[in-house]
């Protein structure tokens, strides 16, 4: 619902007394025409109207079958100035015998717009036994940028619900606190149109990381921050179209994958926090492709942090 801010700077009734209750409008939409209940749904237009973020409200709407309850509803629902007054809208049929999941599902199908291609997930997406599950996301078509931060803590690393599935649409993705085993990331690196990736705070834990074969075709940044990674094994066929890698604070990370020179769109290695041994392997990479020639691929490491 729209913040309208507090209670000493709006005056709801104030807001409430704006709403002008246009009975032709409400009457004929969509080709249909709707008899009855204006004194109603003008009372309930000012009920909507006085609902604020600190004075939130659940209003009923009771009569017999067949009434014309639900159709009040939606009507009041689409009506123009519910629409502008509540710029996040979810419109949930709920029946006597249902499911939390579904319920989820159909708020999720409604406040995503199209024009919306952000999707932020927070709570606790893991189960007791360490599986990563989160709503089925796969329909929202439009969306291109997803962040998804587990709030369970994990003592050792996890699996991918199978029910698990990612939109194809999706450009940038964020992962905190998974505990996510690196044998499950391969279904990221199917990703058809990922270019961001970003694995933070035990996103994903091991030791060792093998990417897989035809990895990553269109990943053009690449983001590791507080993992414990050690041993990471890639070439530049799975990273063809890298430009930036940045690594901070993985001090267990012996060194960055050698091919990584021969990634001909790669511009740039960050290390912050890293060991000394990480830290030189790009400054090998570096001096290797100038004794080619190449000159474009900079090096950027931050002593203050660089761990021994």
């Amino acid at each position: 619902m729209k913040d309208i801010g507090t209670a000493e700077e709006f005056d709801s009734q104030y807001f409430a007394s704006q709403f002008h209750f246009d009975k032709k409008k409400f009457q004929e939409r969509e080709g249909e025409i709707f008899v009855g209940f204006h004194d109603e749904a003008n009372y309930l237009l000012k009920q909507l109207a006085c609902i604020t973020k600190k004075q939130l409200e659940v209003i009923s709407i009771v009569g017999m079958a067949g009434l014309g309850k639900t159709t009040l509803a939606k009507r009041l629902y689409n009506d123009p100035y519910v629409v502008s007054y509540f710029y996040v809208r979810a419109w949930v049929t709920c029946s006597q015998v249902y499911q939390k999941r579904d319920l989820l599902l159909g708020i999720l199908r409604s406040v995503v717009d199209i024009d919306d291609k952000k999707l932020g997930l927070c709570g606790p997406l893991t189960t007791k036994s360490g599986d990563l599950k989160c709503p089925d996301i796969d329909f929202l078509v439009h969306v291109k940028s997803l962040k998804l931060f587990n709030t369970i803590p994990l003592s050792k690393a996890g699996r991918l619900s199978n029910s698990i599935i990612f939109p194809g649409s999706l450009k940038r993705l964020t992962m905190s606190n998974t505990y996510l085993d690196w044998k499950e990331a391969w279904v990221f690196e199917m990703i058809p149109k990922l270019e961001v990736l970003k694995l933070k705070f035990h996103a994903f834990v091991g030791k060792d990381w093998e990417t897989s074969p035809k990895a990553f075709p269109c990943l053009k940044f690449l983001k590791f921050y507080e993992l414990d990674l050690l041993s990471w094994t890639a070439s530049r066929y799975h990273f063809p179209v890298l430009q930036r890698l940045q690594v901070y604070r993985c001090p267990y990370l012996m060194k960055i994958p050698e091919d990584f020179g021969n990634i001909c769109t790669l511009e740039l290695i960050e290390l912050s926090g890293c060991s000394d041994s990480a830290s030189n392997s790009a400054r090998d990479i570096q001096k290797e492709q100038e004794s080619y020639g190449n000159d474009w691929l900079k090096i950027l490491i931050n002593p203050g942090l660089t761990l021994s």
